[in-house]
This record gives C-alpha cells, sequence and structure tokens, in this order.
C-alpha cells in the first residue's frame, strides 16, 4: 500500500512539474507576442531597411579602402533588364522639363 502511495505521489509530483513548466513557457510566449503586437506596424520594413543601409555602407568602406568604386561595382551585379526598368521609374519621376521660356 505504501508503494502505491508514493508511486502516485511521484507520478502526481512530476505532472505537477511539468504543468508549472507549461506555464513558464506559456507566459513567456505570451509576453513576446504581446511585446510583437505592440511593436509598429512597419517594424520589420524599417528593419529590414535598418540592414540593407548598414550593410550597404559597410561595403561602400571595403570598395573605398580597395580602391574601388562602389557604385560600379553594385552595377555590375544588376542585370540590363532591371536597370532598364529602374530607368524608366526614375524618368516618370522626374520628368524632364526641357525648354520652357528664355528666362531660364
Amino acid at each position: 500500500v505504501k508503494e502505491k502511495y508514493a508511486e502516485r505521489m511521484k507520478k502526481l509530483k512530476e505532472l505537477h512539474l511539468k504543468r508549472n513548466e507549461a506555464r513558464h513557457l506559456n507566459h513567456k510566449e505570451v509576453v513576446e507576442e504581446d511585446k510583437r503586437n505592440k511593436l509598429p506596424a512597419n517594424w520589420e520594413a524599417r528593419k529590414r531597411r535598418a540592414e540593407w543601409i548598414i550593410n550597404d555602407e559597410k561595403n561602400r568602406e571595403e570598395a573605398l579602402n580597395n580602391g574601388e568604386d562602389y557604385d560600379r561595382i553594385k552595377l555590375l551585379n544588376i542585370e540590363a533588364i532591371e536597370a532598364e526598368k529602374f530607368e524608366r521609374r526614375k524618368k516618370k519621376k522626374i520628368p524632364d522639363q526641357g525648354f520652357a521660356d528664355y528666362e531660364q
């Protein structure tokens, strides 16, 4: 009888520890989720952009130390079709004013 009681108490203690551990993990996850929900909607995009800027500055500095032109190296990695699309978009944003009058 005592063995059975001790066995049941041991099992109960194990279950209690498992429940406590699950409760702590769940609470930790709830806190993290709440923190994520409180961040601005565009947080991920801002974070990616900041990382891109830091990476770009680092690459510029490396190219400068090697005596290379970073913009030229960067353009060598871009395909011609993509470059044309970029130029077309750029022209649409800033149209050439051309000749307006003699007082320019």
